[in-house]
């Protein structure tokens, strides 16, 4: 199988692509459902995504996630977001 490289269009600004940009820190990298409920949220407002980008908590001291999506979130998000079980914090890039 060929690996091929993959782009993080998180890093380029949301300014520019007219993109949402979240990155998710995690409480505890391993527990499970935390990207789930973001991307459900997300779809509760009917924004698609664009990427979902992961750090590998075995190679990353602090693994963050990062979800770039089709427009940028509306600010009422937010508040949900952080209360999705294991979320430490979400900032909007």
């Amino acid at each position: 199988k060929e690996m091929r490289p993959i782009a993080d269009m998180g890093q380029v600004s949301s300014k520019i692509l007219h993109l949402g940009i979240i990155e998710i820190i995690p409480e505890d990298p391993a527990k499970s459902g935390i990207i789930s409920g973001i991307i459900n949220i997300i779809s509760d407002f009917n924004i698609g995504i664009r990427q979902v980008m992961v750090d590998d908590p075995i190679i990353s001291d602090s693994p963050r996630a990062r979800i770039v999506t089709e427009s940028p979130l509306p600010g009422e998000a937010l508040p949900l977001m952080r209360k999705v079980p294991g979320v430490k914090g979400i900032i909007i890039l």
